[in-house]
């Protein structure tokens, strides 16, 4: 089975969320009642009159709703204040990936993903000059490509902080 491309027909559960399956053409124009569906026995005709609640659309379209539907899920880019514990614990449980580590600020992603774009991120910040500092501990869900300069500067604008 080749990849899907922007304009295969997918099918999309709006109540999940999620990708369910797609159709084995490249495009719309190429659609019929009898094009097979991936993963499954029955043709488009078929797979339509089982699953009802489905929605056919493009899979760029699919994709681009899943995506948002994930960021609502996982409350993505609202920063929550942890304690050290337990960033010193998410540090420790499975190979930090993106570790950026400076002495006044410091952020890592989990090595595993949430989703195909999504990951958690923990972040250690100085909120005032030092030595009149408190060191604060964070987490927030973002895109995995997310630098660490944009992960410092959410947490100092979501949490009222003086960060250097």
């Amino acid at each position: 089975m080749k990849l899907p491309t922007d304009s295969t027909p997918t099918f999309y559960d709006s109540k999940e969320g999620t990708v369910n399956t797609v159709c084995l053409c490249d495009s719309f124009e190429n659609l019929k009642d009898e094009t097979k569906v991936a993963w499954v026995k029955e043709n488009k005709k078929e797979y339509q009159a089982k699953h009802p609640e489905l929605e056919l659309i493009s899979f760029s379209k699919a994709l681009e709703l899943s995506q948002q539907a994930d960021r609502k899920k996982y409350k993505a880019g609202i920063v929550k204040e942890i304690t050290e514990e337990r960033f010193d614990e998410m540090l420790n449980v499975l190979p930090p990936d993106n570790w950026i580590n400076y002495s006044t600020n410091e952020s890592f992603r989990i090595c595993e993903d949430l989703t195909g774009e999504l990951s958690n991120f923990y972040i250690r910040v100085f909120d005032g000059e030092f030595p009149n500092h408190k060191e604060r501990f964070f987490t927030v869900v973002m895109p995995r490509d997310t630098q660490h300069n944009r992960l410092i500067s959410m947490a100092a604008r979501q949490h009222e902080m003086e960060v250097k």
